[in-house]
């Protein structure tokens, strides 16, 4: 898996530790071959290009073709708890698109509407996010994978 960090005026966040926990979340989810074809960027941005409540977004094709090129944003403000997290958080999406769980299509109407293991839900920003089937499984999933982090990883992480 490639992976590659993209951080305007640079500060005090470590890549290194970024990648390694991408890498890391990748591998509890994904199969030695699924990662070897997943291109990730993740940029670490500013608040403001996210939105008030949102720590992080993957970004997600409208297409029937199989995604392997991903970019990720993530509120570089956040602590660095809170930003693996949140980065594990969007590696659940990555996942469940390469697995073809979730799933994008563009509507004749041009609205986004979501599928979900093969079944279409609707327009996406009509569903509640609390209701969302892959937002559920990502939010429950980003606390194991931070927990076995840490866990895995004790004394060579800073949190």
């Amino acid at each position: 898996m490639k992976v590659s960090i993209l951080e305007r005026q640079r500060g005090m966040i470590d890549h290194a530790q970024i990648e390694h926990a991408a890498r890391y979340f990748a591998a509890q989810l994904l199969s030695a071959r699924m990662m070897g074809n997943l291109k990730l960027k993740i940029e670490l941005r500013g608040r403001g290009i996210l939105g008030k409540d949102n720590d992080g977004f993957v970004m997600v094709n409208m297409t029937s073709e199989a995604q392997t090129e991903f970019r990720i944003c993530l509120d570089k403000s956040l602590p660095m708890k809170a930003l693996l997290k949140a980065l594990a958080h969007e590696i659940v999406h990555v996942a469940q698109v390469v697995m073809k769980r979730y799933q994008l299509k563009k509507g004749a109407d041009s609205q986004a509407y979501a599928n979900w293991e093969g079944k279409q839900l609707g327009i996406l920003d009509k569903i509640p996010y609390a209701t969302r089937p892959w937002e559920i499984e990502a939010n429950s999933k980003q606390e194991v994978l931070f927990a076995s982090y840490c866990k895995d990883h004790r004394g060579q992480i800073r949190l």
